[in-house]
This record gives structure tokens, C-alpha cells and sequence, in this order.
């Protein structure tokens, strides 16, 4: 699929694969009780635990993930982190709404899972990516219906934590974050603060919806109503 829309021209935003083969692997064990004995990530996690089989994929050459790079150039200085922040801001919407008007969702675009030349962002790892092209059922086809957001909001609570995280404290960025948005931290690059400004709201319902999942219930519902009026106002 990804293949398809770089040799035709339709979008340059991933790497290519250019050869794969199937290889013996050894059995896994994953830990069903971390997903909380859910019925259908049962049988997921038990196939993959009895997988005799693997596949070895070979891509593209990119240098660095958006993650190393984009603490780098923010590492460099504040015209460094300006130039990259403004275009990385722009890539991530643009690969997020072609991928949504071809009916994908990738579903774990974090910044180890996007690589980059410097130049552009390159998006990889589909392992989870779901699209309506699938042979989906009906219960399968409203979950990918109600998270259209996710890839966009997780662009920005990504974005969001790695500036953050860089400028003031990465352990706790969401608490920076507020402090910051509360006016008792100062960032003097206007284009940094415009883009802090932009994806704040979302950033932090992502995150304390990414802190239920992992403290409370991996059944907590997914704030698609939130995250659609708060993104209408940006």
C-alpha cells in the first residue's frame, strides 16, 4: 500500500520496502494479564506466542527517528528548533489527512516509528494500522470510525512532549506544560509558543487518556467528542 503511493507519486511521506522473507522464529511469551484477559487480545497474544514464523522486512535507508533528530536540532538552538519544528508540524498533518483519505489509521505513529533525512518525515511500523479496506466487522468498522482523530492527536501530544520534554523536564512534561500555559514559564520563540498554543488542548486529553489506559483500565473509552470540539476551536 505505502509502496504503491510513492512509486506513483501520490505521496513520498514513507519509506520504501524494498525485499522481505519469511524467517523461523522462537516462541514468545506476552503477558495476557497486562491486557487484562480481554477475550479478542487473547487470541491475538496466544498466536503469537505459538508463531513459528517471522518476517524480516528491508527498507529504505533513513538516518535518524524524529525523535533523535528533533532533540538534536532543539539541542543546537532556538533557530534550529524553530526551522525543524516548523516543518515537522507540517509533514505530521499532511501524511495524518492523505492516510485518513485513504481509509488507513496507523494507530502508533510515536517518534521512534518515524524517521527522518532532515529534510522530510518518513512514517513506518503499520504493524497496528487499521484501514476500512479491511475485511472488518461491524463492531471493528465503528472502532475505526470513532478514532479518526487518533493519528492527528497523537501527533500532537507527541509533538507536545518532545518540545517540552527538551526545553524543560522530560520526566514531567505534561506538568511543565501547564505550567507554562499558566504563565510561569517563559519560551521566547513566538513560532515555538504558536505551536505549543495549537496542539495543548489535545495534547493533554491525550495524555490523561494514555495515563488511564495504563493506570485504570486498557478499557477506557477514547475521547473522540473531546478531542472533535476542541480540535474544531485550533
Amino acid at each position: 500500500m505505502t509502496n504503491n503511493w510513492v512509486a506513483t507519486g501520490q505521496n513520498e511521506h514513507f519509506p520504501l520496502m524494498y525485499h522481505w522473507r519469511l524467517l523461523p522464529c522462537e516462541q514468545d511469551e506476552l503477558n495476557i494479564n497486562y491486557w487484562e484477559n480481554s477475550p479478542a487480545i487473547r487470541q491475538r497474544v496466544e498466536a503469537l506466542n505459538q508463531a513459528t514464523t517471522c518476517i524480516a522486512v528491508f527498507l529504505e535507508y533513513i538516518p535518524k527517528n524524529l525523535h533523535q533528530y528533533l532533540q538534536d536540532e532543539m539541542a543546537i538552538g532556538e533557530h534550529h528548533a524553530e526551522k525543524a519544528l516548523t516543518w515537522i508540524d507540517r509533514d505530521l498533518k499532511d501524511i495524518n489527512e492523505f492516510m485518513l483519505k485513504q481509509n488507513l489509521i496507523h494507530f502508533d505513529a510515536h517518534f521512534n516509528n518515524i524517521l527522518t533525512d532532515g529534510k522530510k518525515l518518513y512514517l513506518t511500523d503499520f504493524g497496528l494500522a487499521l484501514s476500512s479496506m479491511f475485511e472488518l466487522s461491524e463492531i471493528e468498522m465503528n472502532f475505526f470510525k470513532l478514532h479518526q482523530t487518533y493519528d492527528n492527536a497523537c501527533a500532537s501530544v507527541n509533538l507536545l512532549r518532545s518540545i517540552i520534554g527538551n526545553l524543560f523536564d522530560r520526566e514531567n512534561w505534561i506538568t511543565k506544560l501547564q505550567e507554562y500555559l499558566q504563565g510561569k514559564l517563559d519560551i521566547t520563540s513566538p513560532q515555538i509558543a504558536t505551536i505549543i498554543k495549537k496542539h495543548a488542548g489535545v495534547a493533554m486529553i491525550m495524555d490523561e487518556f494514555f495515563q488511564k489506559l495504563q493506570k485504570v483500565s486498557k478499557s477506557t473509552p477514547y475521547p473522540a467528542i473531546q478531542l472533535e470540539v476542541i480540535s474544531k476551536k485550533r
